[in-house]
């Protein structure tokens, strides 16, 4: 009798849609309570109102009005808004256009979140599989991945383009792979994934096209960096000494500017005097200490003209240039539109406070958990910063990592730890804040923000995936290098074993669940043939950066608008 057997190609497919519906079943049960109210109420609190009035339009504006999906006047009435720049992921307009009659508003909204998740998962789980991790360990670099304190953080906020971060393990698979194999189709792919990250989430997007000239510089090293050390010369060593003196003279000057000021970092008021005044005492502590460095060691800097060759360079330049080129018309069209409505205007260069990312939090214990989580929260804003964004990482797999680290390891284990540094220094912003402490060191994202491009990045602390990003892949690395060191009885038990371990460290409080109110004075307006609100007393939002208005109790804001249908004088719309 004939066995039948699957071949490799639908094997895989199947283990990966087996692995999907694992991750789904996971998603649900981490967002609870979300599977029973997922038809009435909205994973998240604060701003899911621009996501859902996004899947609402697009339909609305097709299937009712019949008119391009892609010009609002329901906001900013009676000029309307081209929604071109908007946060607006044309993928899931489409397909909530298909769910909508199906699931209801509400039940798409919360369904996308839960695909957002396991499509996270599973890219990863792909990823580490490519990279010879077994099953299990992949499944938990997954896990790691998708269900992060970082992911539930996005999850409260209820913002959709930062939920969706399903893109970025599948441009760095793609892209990996065209970088190992050299093989234009794979530079294809991953210019293809990076147009998805593009159209999801445009912060996300430029951070990818960083990491595209950051690992060729980390794997081809076109620049070597040496320090060496430097030959003593007549004065030099009273050269050392005043500089030392002038530091403890700084230092001096630091506290006592620390002392009157009251407060440990600059949060933007003052006139330019007073900032450069406020500032000046950090920034000549590190130019002095900078000073006294180079008395005793020097940069030797050499070129390695084989990095600039064809070869080594085929993958990066090619990933670029297809991404150009199936993006053509819609790069023309947003730089027209940025270049004629002055959306493009340079901002404010300075980035002098409201860092809200600190080095330390990333060793906290996750602050959603619900046995410690509140507890964390409120004894870092009451000891340090209360303008800080808690972020951790988890202990267990940053202890995972420092028992990798100090393991031989090879080309692209050393690339994933490249890039959680790369990720991390990122992160941190323009200036280093360490426990609240604001120390004004100069971080290269100041320097990255002034370009055109970048300059629209207020903050960096959403960057912070790309470091769980990492953090799942050596995760992956170092589950397979445990089972490889172990008995075969014993190493079958290792990726369980670490799944336990972030079950417990990452499951979080449930989250909030928003509902929106339907207040009768709304339902009353929508049998009208025609109106316009005004939210009052606050007035309309013009600039898409403040609240809604508010109409007595009630928000006025897109969420509501799906009842009422009518347009608004202002709105809220993101920009980019």
């Amino acid at each position: 009798m004939e066995t039948w057997r699957l071949g490799p190609g639908p094997r895989k497919t199947l283990q990966a849609f087996l692995v999907l519906l694992l991750y789904a079943a996971l998603a649900a049960a981490y967002c609870r309570p979300l599977a029973s109210n997922f038809f009435t109420r909205y994973l998240g609190s604060a701003d899911f109102s621009p996501s859902v009035w996004n899947l609402w339009h697009f339909r609305y504006s097709l299937d009712v009005l019949h008119a391009n999906p892609l010009w609002n006047d329901f906001q900013y009435w009676p000029y309307g808004s081209n929604l071109i720049l908007h946060h607006h992921i044309v993928f899931y307009d489409a397909v909530a256009y298909f769910l909508i009659p199906r699931l209801g508003l509400v039940g798409s909204y919360n369904f996308l979140c839960v695909l957002s998740m396991a499509l996270a998962g599973l890219g990863v789980f792909l990823m580490a599989r490519d990279w010879d991790a077994g099953p299990a360990a992949a499944f938990v670099a997954g896990a790691a991945f998708a269900f992060s304190p970082a992911e539930a953080r996005f999850l409260e906020s209820g913002c959709l383009d930062c939920i969706s971060i399903q893109t970025l393990p599948f441009f760095l698979w793609t892209f990996s792979r065209a970088v190992r194999g050299g093989r234009l189709l794979d530079a294809f792919w991953a210019a293809l994934c990076l147009t998805w990250v593009w159209t999801f989430n445009y912060h996300f997007f430029l951070f990818c096209c960083l990491l595209i000239p950051a690992f060729h510089a980390w794997l081809h090293r076109p620049l070597r960096l040496d320090v060496l050390a430097r030959e003593p010369f007549r004065g030099g060593r009273i050269l050392a000494r005043l500089l030392e003196a002038a530091l403890a003279a700084d230092a001096v000057w630091l506290a006592l500017r620390l002392k009157s000021a009251g407060q440990r970092q600059f949060h933007g008021r003052g006139s330019a005097v007073e900032l450069a005044l406020y500032v000046a005492p950090y920034l000549l502590f590190w130019g002095l200490l900078a000073a006294r460095l180079l008395l005793r060691r020097r940069l030797a800097v050499s070129w390695n003209g084989r990095a600039w060759r064809w070869p080594a360079c085929r993958p990066y330049a090619a990933t670029i240039g297809f991404w150009v080129l199936l993006n053509i018309p819609l790069i023309v069209m947003i730089l027209e539109l940025a270049r004629g409505k002055g959306l493009a205007s340079p901002q404010n260069p300075w980035r002098g406070g409201g860092n809200p990312t600190d080095l330390a939090t990333l060793l906290l214990p996750n602050r959603f958990h619900p046995l410690w989580g509140e507890w964390i929260a409120a004894a870092y804003t009451r000891l340090f910063n209360p303008g800080t964004l808690l972020f951790s990482l988890g202990w267990g797999p940053l202890a995972v990592l420092a028992w990798l680290w100090r393991r031989p390891r090879d080309r692209w284990t050393s690339l994933w730890f490249f890039g959680f540094i790369f990720s991390l220094v990122l992160t941190m912003g323009s200036w280093l804040k360490v426990f609240g402490f604001h120390t004004y060191l100069p971080l290269p994202f100041y320097f990255l923000h002034l370009l055109p491009i970048f300059n629209s990045v207020q903050t960096t602390f959403n960057m912070g995936i790309f470091i769980v990003l990492f953090t799942a892949l050596l995760l992956a690395a170092a589950l397979t290098a445990m089972q490889e060191r172990l008995p075969a009885n014993r190493a079958r038990w290792v990726a369980p074993a670490a799944f336990c371990l972030l079950a417990f460290e990452f499951a979080p409080r449930p989250f909030a669940m928003a509902r929106v109110d339907e207040p009768p004075l709304l339902r009353r307006l929508a049998d009208r043939p025609f109106a316009a609100v005004l939210p009052i007393p606050m007035g309309a939002t013009f600039n898409g950066l403040s609240g809604q208005g508010m109409l007595g109790t009630h928000g006025i804001g897109p969420e509501l608008q799906p009842l009422f249908r009518k347009p608004m004088v202002g709105g809220y719309l993101t920009r980019v």
